[in-house]
């Protein structure tokens, strides 16, 4: 009884064991309880009871795995893009191959030896898998500690 500088609950039901989180808390510090749920109504409901039980300043935060695709692409020249040509970042295998061949290396490479490939990633368009939600909480230490 109240030895805990924080609590985490990953339980079905958190809301059933926020007296008991409170209870664990030290009460001459602030203390803390972060709560894991993977459904909403899960974090209604422990918000409630947090708040109930004398909890403040909760928050939650959803955790929601976002997929990216990488891929590399051809630097565009700046020339081109000096002179007002229009860039495309799509992959022009005959002129790489072109300036791969007159930089006499294996690699091609730009003026300034640096490479001459970009590296960019966008989102995948379809969201895979499950949200879930962290929800924290603070105690406030009794005022005669």
């Amino acid at each position: 009884v109240g030895i805990a500088d924080a609590v985490f609950l990953d339980l079905p039901a958190p809301w059933d064991a926020v007296a008991a989180a409170k209870e664990s808390l030290r009460r001459d510090t602030t203390g803390r309880v972060c709560s894991f749920s993977p459904c909403i109504e899960q974090v209604q409901r422990t918000a409630l009871a947090l708040d109930e039980h004398g909890f403040s300043d909760i928050r939650m935060y959803e955790c929601l795995v976002k997929d990216y695709e990488t891929r590399t692409l051809p630097m565009p020249d700046i020339e081109e893009a000096i002179n007002g040509q229009k860039i495309n970042f799509k992959p022009n295998w005959s002129e790489r191959k072109k300036r791969k061949l007159e930089s006499g290396s294996g690699t091609p490479t730009g003026e300034s030896g640096a490479s001459s490939e970009i590296m960019i990633s966008k989102p995948v368009d379809q969201a895979r898998g499950h949200t879930s939600y962290l929800t924290f909480a603070i105690l406030a230490p009794e005022a005669n500690n």
